[in-house]
Parts: C-alpha cells; sequence; structure tokens
C-alpha cells in the first residue's frame, strides 16, 4: 500500500514536471516565432524579399487570400516578384501571435494581422486586417522555417468597393452624367428620325 501510494506521487510529480516543459518550450518557441515575425514584418516594409525568403523551406505550400495555391520557395519568390510589380508598397505591418502548439518538429501558429498599403499615385493608404495560420518546421540546426501558411482578409471587398464609391461620389456623379448626356443624344437622333420614318411610308 506505502509502496503503491509512493509509485503514485512520483507519477504525479513526473506528469507536472513534464507539463511544465512542455508549456516552457512552447513559450519559447512563441518568443522566437514573435522574434521572427517582427524581422519579416521590418524586412515587408523595406521591400526586401530575399531576407523574407530565407524563413521559408524548400518545399513550402502558400495559400494567399484571393489567390491561388503557391508551391515551394520559388513560387513563393515569384508571387512575391509579381506584388512588387503592381505598384502596391506595405507601408506598416504587424503580427499578432494568438496561440502556439507543438507537435514534434511542426509548430502551428495562429494569429493576427494588420496592415496598411499604398499604391503608386495614390495619396491614401489601404487598411487591412485578418488572421492566418502558420506551420513552422524545427531545422536540424535549431532553426524555424515556414513549411505552410495560410491567412485571409476580415474584411469584405465588396463592402470596401462601396465605401470607395461613395468616397469618389463626385468623380462618379460625372461620369454619371456624362452617360446620361449620351443617353439623351441618342434619345434626341431617334426622335429626329421617327418622322423621316414615317413620311417615307
Amino acid at each position: 500500500m506505502k509502496k503503491s501510494t509512493l509509485q503514485m506521487m512520483a507519477l504525479g510529480l513526473m506528469l507536472c514536471f513534464s507539463i511544465s516543459a512542455i508549456a516552457q518550450t512552447d513559450n519559447e518557441i512563441k518568443q522566437k516565432i514573435e522574434k521572427i515575425n517582427m524581422e519579416m514584418a521590418k524586412a515587408m516594409i523595406a521591400g526586401n524579399d530575399t531576407k523574407n525568403l530565407q524563413f521559408y523551406s524548400d518545399n513550402v505550400v502558400s495559400m494567399p487570400s484571393y489567390g491561388e495555391m503557391v508551391n515551394g520557395k520559388e513560387g513563393v519568390r515569384k508571387a512575391m516578384e509579381e506584388m512588387a510589380s503592381t505598384g502596391w508598397k506595405i507601408k506598416d505591418v504587424t503580427f499578432e501571435t494568438v496561440s502556439v502548439e507543438t507537435n514534434g518538429n511542426v509548430i502551428t501558429e495562429i494569429g493576427k494581422y494588420n496592415m496598411e498599403m499604398k499604391k503608386d499615385g495614390m495619396d491614401q493608404t489601404m487598411k487591412d486586417k485578418g488572421k492566418y495560420l502558420t506551420q513552422w518546421e524545427k531545422q536540424s540546426d535549431g532553426s524555424l522555417k515556414i513549411k505552410t501558411e495560410i491567412w485571409n482578409t476580415d474584411k469584405n471587398p465588396w463592402e470596401e468597393m462601396s465605401a470607395m464609391q461613395k468616397e469618389h461620389k463626385n468623380m462618379m456623379g460625372e461620369k454619371q452624367d456624362n452617360d446620361n448626356d449620351i443617353d439623351r443624344k441618342d434619345k434626341k437622333t431617334e426622335d429626329e428620325l421617327r418622322p423621316e420614318k414615317q413620311d417615307n411610308k
């Protein structure tokens, strides 16, 4: 009886130590990921794609919001180049790690992001916020690389377009007036031609 009690106590202590070690490990990994995220955010603002590419594994799978799946590090590089060619530049971006879960050599991070972008020739910046899920893979040297990533915006694009139209209502109103002028001219032409058709009959 005494021996059984001691064994149960020892097992309980081992379990407590194991849980504490796992929690400590997850917390350390979370801090490591947050540090990488800060480095990536700075590189994104600076337009340094080469810096960010080093955090991706060779066989990474990227699933962007409103975009097709991208396979491999080379595919991610091309996607970055295409983004840069559009003229959009990231002015500010922050990542918030909500949770981290470790499963062997794979760490799953769930988080939120806030971003401000601006396009060449535009006065105002476009703001975006959303959520993401990133799977990090531990490398043999202890570093972390992105194995899988997916993110999507919290904003409804149709509502954004509607807001932009309202904001530029003067421009839209001018276009509408021009369209109405064309319609009136077309109607006048039809009215002028109609009597001639009747006279010909």
